[in-house]
């Protein structure tokens, strides 16, 4: 099967792709939405027995020093094991078939007497029954300290190490085997799609056959200058490298962001916040871009009660002013600088019986690793999770994204959707089943920049087992 996009008979072809993921991403939040519902309704005491379930204790119990393993070994089948989609230009076929996996993860955290100290190490691969094959699909390592300085100043230094066989050029993050999901990029106001510095680890949203070392280091520094107001400082500088071959080196780049700003607390649910940030991202082709985020908005956090659950929604706004190379000379010479409101809003609703809902629009221009160009674009998320029994836990999340590489009409859109139920066997066994859905669809001139398919459609389901051991506490 080809994309046929060259000719323009493939214009049907991508609506009708792009129209079976929406339907199914809203297929599967409908479906997990009911069986919230239904849950509430029937009023069972589903409340957490253990906290200690699926490792959940690992935050929630006072400790000066931990040291935990998590893991998973599984099975499953997925249509497109190497992610290869559509792309009949590289003549190697979509591959599906069965395979056995694993991942494993060791954390560490230390208390002393102002500060902490966390560390973590990850990786995850995949053995292809077929075709004997392991295809290891990621390795990380993160490194994070935080610091009071007396009861006004804080600081947060982290550090991430990432290297993956199997790029992900999506800004998604799925669920991992191993436990919940592991923490993802936020695209925040004036935050890059992507471009966070937490790892986003999971097999399940694998979308090129290249490799991608990454690296980068943030830096958070607040002061608290009055109970309502206080300044906040940020710094990030990052790289990415796709390997020594010709192929690849115009799409490494390098990212570097600080900002500062002021915020007052309005009222406690309301905060005002003035400020700039400044973001430059290069590539090797020569290519640059540069955001002046003006950073002048407003932070809502408002929970309301209800009868059966609580309810509270965020909201944050701002505007970024974009300035960026020209993306060809037949547009004439000179920068262009553009203007874009961005913001994110959040709703998230706790159902009596722990079951909570999240949905997230999410509206940012930044710049996604392997692109030439930068990104704006429109993301809505959500997710749905709870105990369906006292042992038995219920996750699911779904998500969609529209935007534009090179800021001009929309040439990308990306879904993904996935559930997963848990049953606890022990405080530290679990056995878990999980379903994804992972689809994209870049035209033709995006997708070459990264040497991907310009269509990608894949979906599997993996079972197995989940452990999760306290090492030292």
């Amino acid at each position: 099967m080809t994309s046929g996009r060259h000719d323009g008979a493939g214009a049907p072809c991508l609506r009708r792709r792009r129209g079976r993921a929406r339907v199914l991403v809203a297929v599967v939040w409908l479906a997990a939405a009911a069986g919230a519902d239904a849950q509430q309704i029937d009023g069972a005491d589903s409340s957490r027995p253990i906290r200690s379930v699926f490792g959940g204790a690992t935050s929630e119990t006072p400790t000066n020093q931990s040291l935990n393993l998590s893991g998973a070994l599984f099975g499953g089948v997925d249509d497109d094991i190497f992610a290869r989609g559509q792309n009949p230009g590289l003549g190697r076929p979509r591959v599906s078939g069965e395979f056995v996996g694993g991942q494993a993860s060791l954390s560490y955290f230390k208390r002393l007497a102002t500060a902490t100290v966390q560390a973590s190490g990850a990786t995850s691969a995949r053995y292809v029954t077929d075709s004997s094959e392991l295809v290891p699909t990621f390795h990380s390592g993160t490194f994070q300290f935080d610091k009071e300085f007396g009861p006004r100043t804080s600081l947060q230094v982290r550090q991430l190490l990432l290297y993956r066989p199997f790029f992900t050029a999506a800004p998604f993050v799925g669920q991992s085997g191993t436990g919940a999901t592991f923490p993802g990029s936020e695209t925040g106001v004036g935050g890059d799609l992507g471009g966070g510095i937490d790892p986003s680890l999971d097999d399940s949203t694998i979308s090129s056959d290249r490799t991608a070392f990454q690296y980068a280091t943030a830096v958070d520094l607040t002061r608290r200058l009055s109970p309502r107001s206080r300044l906040e400082f940020f710094g990030v500088y990052g790289q990415s490298d796709f390997g020594q071959s010709a192929e690849t080196a115009n799409v490494d780049n390098t990212r570097a962001q600080v900002r500062g700003r002021y915020v007052y607390d309005l009222t406690s649910f309301l905060a005002a916040r003035l400020g700039y940030g400044f973001r430059r991202f290069g590539a090797q082709e020569g290519r640059n871009g540069v955001n002046h985020d003006i950073d002048i908005g407003l932070i809502l956090n408002r929970p309301f009660q209800f009868r059966r659950g609580r309810t509270e929604f965020s909201a944050t706004t701002g505007s970024t002013l974009l300035v960026r190379d020209r993306l060809s000379t037949a547009q004439g010479g000179g920068d262009r600088t553009l203007f874009r409101v961005i913001g994110t809003g959040q709703v998230r609703h706790t159902f009596q019986g722990d079951w909570i809902a999240d949905a997230t629009y999410t509206r940012s221009v930044g710049f996604l690793d392997g692109f030439l160009e930068p990104v704006q674009g429109d993301r809505v998320t959500t997710s749905l999770s709870g105990l369906l029994t006292r042992g038995l836990e219920f996750q699911m999340e779904a998500g969609y994204m529209s935007g534009a590489i090179g800021m001009q009409d929309r040439n990308f859109d990306t879904a993904l959707a996935g559930a997963r139920l848990r049953l606890a066997l022990t405080q530290k066994l679990a056995l878990f089943a999980q379903y994804f859905y992972f689809q994209y669809a870049y035209d033709d001139d995006v997708a070459a920049q990264l040497l991907v398919a310009p269509e990608l459609e894949r979906q599997g389901f993996r079972a197995g087992l989940t452990v999760w051991l306290p090492v030292l506490r």
